[in-house]
């Protein structure tokens, strides 16, 4: 396992070699425990075991707006996270867009974008594509 050098230290298992802090070095767990205990070597966090953290549902679970400028459109709009929000949005004659709306349109060229946007303001609602094969 690799640990950090917080202390410099001499180690005979790597012959005798010097190690200073910032040093990582590979040792045994069973050895290195005594080490970490009087503070010279200290653990690496893994980050491959760090929790995934999906900034959609993130954003999804929270009752927000984000008002972004859009370079496609010219004009802004804003991504809700949820129905709640963009309901009470819309209200106030605003376009709002949900991610899964969003996540529809990633790939569209911008004149479609433009079209379903124009179509949005006038109509409201939400899109969805349908007829996908």
């Amino acid at each position: 396992m690799i640990f950090e050098v917080v202390r410099p230290i001499r180690l005979k298992s790597q012959r005798g070699r010097v190690f200073h802090p910032g040093d990582r070095i590979d040792v045994d767990p069973e050895k290195a425990r005594p080490l970490i205990d009087r503070g010279i070597l200290r653990t690496i966090p893994d980050p491959s075991a760090a929790e995934k953290v999906d900034p959609v549902a993130d954003f999804k679970a929270r009752n927000i707006a984000v008002r972004i400028r859009s370079a496609v459109l010219g004009e802004d709009v804003w991504l809700v996270s949820n129905e709640a929000v963009r309901a009470h949005l819309k209200s106030e004659g605003l376009v709002c867009y949900l991610p899964e709306e969003i996540e529809l349109m990633k790939n569209l060229s911008p004149e479609v974008v433009q079209r379903i946007h124009l179509l949005k303001k006038q109509f409201g609602g939400l899109t969805r594509i349908i007829g996908q094969e």
